[in-house]
């Protein structure tokens, strides 16, 4: 028979001791800083930052609801042309096409540019390597459902001029990818569009009135190492005037998800 060798009140301060030691280590791996200020969402002001992946609850559920790919890594790439200190990017999100079964093209902000994450999709919802995701007008960051970093955004003001965003807004919460109820239920939280698509925090770069139309809406990105960034959508279709056409018209005149964005750090 196994004999206590310690008293009740002895085991009781070692297991508050160890569990302090667990909080302490989950604590320094994603360290969220505590902040106050009012916004869209919840979540805080100042984005976390975090050094070891997260598990990423109702994975099934996720593969199904994004329409991932079990079969290659997505073809599309990304290409980013610098102007002082502004990225402009072109992304091939276009996933084979309309109804098209191809994956998600992955990438991470860099002071070189957007840069393409080689990555399958199962393989995302395991690593911190990428940042930001596309597949047709659905794009993902990694955190919370959409991956295993902590990677945060928040909307800025209605008719925030992008060039003119020097600084990160005092007020902005961020948000972590929240596009699923809670992990037993598992079921895909719609943006709301009709289309059946998760509502993902960038969701609102674009609306629809019968085709993919840009906002401008601008956003602030908050990294996993703690670093912000601003980015605006600007074109879904590609082709000469094709995303005014849609814009101004609502017509389609042009090739979707040929998109095209700007980002920026700020100091």
């Amino acid at each position: 028979m196994m004999m206590l060798t310690k008293s009740p009140k002895t085991l009781l301060s070692t297991l508050s001791l160890a569990l302090l030691v667990v909080l302490a280590g989950a604590a320094a791996a994603c360290d969220v800083p505590a902040a106050e200020g009012e916004g869209e969402g919840e979540g805080e002001n100042v984005g976390p930052t975090c050094t070891e992946p997260a598990v990423v609850d109702c994975e099934d559920e996720v593969f199904v609801a994004l329409t991932m790919d079990l079969n290659a890594n997505a073809p599309g790439l990304i290409e980013s042309t610098p102007a002082d200190g502004v990225f402009d990017v072109d992304v091939d999100a276009t996933a084979g096409g309309f109804q098209g079964t191809a994956g998600w093209v992955y990438g991470r902000f860099t002071d070189d540019g957007l840069l393409k994450v080689d990555i399958s999709d199962i393989d995302s919802l395991g690593s911190m390597d990428w940042d930001i995701a596309f597949r047709r007008f659905v794009i993902r960051v990694n955190s919370g459902y959409g991956g295993p970093s902590c990677v945060t955004a928040a909307r800025t003001a209605a008719d925030t001029d992008f060039d003119a965003l020097a600084a990160v807004p005092a007020d902005l919460r961020f948000n972590t990818e929240e596009f699923m109820s809670d992990p037993d239920g598992c079921t895909v939280i719609a943006d709301g569009s009709g289309l059946g698509s998760p509502g993902v925090v960038l969701q609102n770069w674009w609306t629809y009135p019968g085709c993919v139309a840009t906002t401008n809406n601008v956003y602030v990105l908050s990294l996993k190492d703690g670093r912000r960034l601003k980015l605006v959508v600007t074109q879904y279709y590609g082709g000469d005037g094709a995303q005014d056409a849609c814009n101004d018209l609502f017509e389609v005149a042009g090739e979707g998800a040929r998109i095209k964005l700007r980002y920026a750090f700020f100091e």
